[in-house]
């Protein structure tokens, strides 16, 4: 069984394709235990069994509070569920969504029934998938301790992406209306996404912290060492040289400036300047 000392969950959110893999890298690195049942890009994929539907959002904050209970202890390596939560796990696999097939939801059933092959022993525990930030609010309601960090990327990069799957699930939540697949629309996306995840850092600033794509690919161990003191988590050295060099700068970085401009939104433009980031 999986024993956490510290209780309180880190949590990594983003728009897909922000650069969450390289935190999540950073924490599994720094010793804090992110889950088994991962995919190459680290999101836990028992959390996405869980959380990364629109039905969520439409369950009572009880309702809620006792799957995120089931997660916690499925997460410190329990598996001794009662014969009704297994029946709600297994109404969560019944159905394909618009990301996942019913077969890939049916895996991860399996694997949340099933003890993991070894037990681990961790001081810190989390998961990252990235429309975490989806369910912010209720999380800190219902652990008001969580840690969270976010991260952010240029939002006329992330527009002309071709990682658009948060816009085509969570756009007609966020935005409250009918969305394009588009540069457009993807904008409005992240605006009001930063818009949603500044409110709650002004009202719980203690357990929000953001952090830029761009300033952690110009200095990795800085920004590394940044969210090891906001975590209260102490790493040796060696964990942020090691993570300075496995950080590489991908090529799409300042995609948009090769892109036309004009089709977005003034408003949205505006906001993008006023989050830091210059319009070239």
């Amino acid at each position: 069984m999986l024993s956490f000392p510290d209780d309180s969950p880190v949590i990594i959110g983003a728009l897909g394709g922000s650069g969450t893999r390289v935190v999540a890298e950073l924490l599994t690195t720094g010793g804090i235990y992110l889950g088994s049942d991962l995919n190459s890009a680290k999101d836990n994929l028992l959390a996405v069994l869980l959380f990364n539907r629109r039905s969520a959002l439409l369950e009572t904050t009880q309702e809620f509070s006792e799957l995120l209970q089931i997660f916690h202890r499925r997460m410190k390596g329990e598996t001794d569920f009662t014969c009704d939560e297994i029946a709600r796990l297994e109404t969560l696999a019944t159905k394909e969504r618009q990301q996942h097939t019913r077969e890939f939801l049916e895996l991860r059933l399996d694997r949340f029934r099933n003890p993991d092959p070894e037990p681990v022993h961790y001081s810190r525990w989390g998961w990252k998938i990235p429309p975490s930030h989806i369910h912010l609010p209720r999380l800190l309601e219902l652990d008001p301790s969580l840690k969270y960090i976010h991260l952010v990327r240029n939002g006329l990069d992330m527009a002309f992406s071709p990682n658009q799957n948060q816009l085509r699930t969570w756009g007609p939540v966020v935005l409250d209306r009918n969305v394009e697949d588009c540069p457009r629309d993807s904008l409005s996306y992240w605006c009001e996404t930063q818009a949603r995840v500044k409110r709650l850092s002004e009202q719980y600033p203690s357990n929000i912290l953001q952090i830029q794509f761009e300033q952690l690919c110009q200095d990795p161990a800085d920004v590394g060492r940044k969210v090891f003191e906001f975590l209260d988590h102490d790493v040796p050295d060696s964990v942020l040289s090691a993570f300075a060099d496995f950080v590489k700068p991908p090529k799409s970085l300042g995609r948009y400036k090769s892109r036309d401009l004009s089709v977005f939104r003034q408003s949205d433009l505006m906001q993008l300047e006023d989050e830091g980031y210059r319009i070239d």
